[in-house]
């Protein structure tokens, strides 16, 4: 898990530096939503900072449940298998780490999936942007499949000594 950790702190400089070099291209009214009815627009510096903060606290968010796995009541954790994690202070350690490491790994999926979204928001305007739009596949997928890991993360206790 401790991979998860790098990838999300590189998902979120990636993040920072594709959306600074976005908001020196975009021009001064960005299109957000544009259907044949309305139209919804912002300013290139509210639409950067509006996004800023929506990955913002998307990551406070999932840092803040990963770490604060240890404070839920029991009844209202879900993890399978959940009296084995809490009958002792070992593996309670171990099923923070692991719940911390897969809470940045939702997040780094996440801001990806944001990344994608702002992206496809700047192609509107711009010229040479990459086309993303395959990600919006790819991503709800590797959701998907990052929740399977979840179960088979906590139903497996061999590796709890390693961990």
């Amino acid at each position: 898990m401790k991979a998860v950790k790098y990838f999300w702190a590189i998902s979120l400089l990636v993040y920072l530096g594709i959306n600074l070099l976005i908001y020196l291209y975009l021009p001064s009214q960005v299109t957000v939503f544009e259907n044949a009815d309305t139209s919804i627009s912002a300013a290139k510096g509210d639409f950067f900072y509006a996004s800023m903060a929506v990955l913002l606290l998307v990551n406070i968010s999932f840092t803040i449940l990963g770490s604060g796995v240890l404070h839920i009541p029991k009844q209202l954790l879900l993890v399978p298998k959940k009296d084995f994690w809490l009958k002792n202070k070992e593996t309670q350690e171990v099923l923070l780490k692991r719940t911390k490491g897969w809470a940045r790994g939702i997040a780094t999926i996440i801001n990806m999936l944001l990344l994608t979204f702002v992206t496809m928001i700047a192609a509107k305007h711009m010229d040479n942007v990459p086309n993303v739009e395959v990600m919006t596949y790819i991503l709800p997928i590797l959701t998907i499949l990052w929740i399977v890991f979840f179960f088979f993360l906590f139903t497996s206790t061999s590796n709890v000594e390693e961990d």
